[in-house]
């Protein structure tokens, strides 16, 4: 697996947040899931995914999941932004 950094956080408005950061020089095939819904995007080398933000301020951190493998083994997330 991938080395990645997750960061999570409380934005001002009280809702969870979470960024995922690339530490490898690879592209990453990766998703942010909350409540069954997934967010799925392509991280490239050495950068940091935008703020998820769940949608409501009764989700906790522990609440996220993430994922993220080498793109090569996942090629039809080439089909997802950056």
């Amino acid at each position: 697996m991938p080395k990645i950094t997750v960061t999570k956080r409380i934005n001002l408005q009280g809702f969870t947040e979470v960024r995922l950061h690339n530490e490898t020089r690879k592209e990453l095939a990766c998703y942010v899931a909350i409540d069954g819904q997934k967010r799925k995007f392509r991280l490239l080398p050495l950068t940091s995914s935008d703020w998820y933000k769940a949608d409501s301020p009764a989700y906790k951190h522990t609440d996220f999941s993430t994922w993220c493998d080498f793109i090569e083994f996942h090629p039809r997330y080439k089909n997802y932004d950056n």
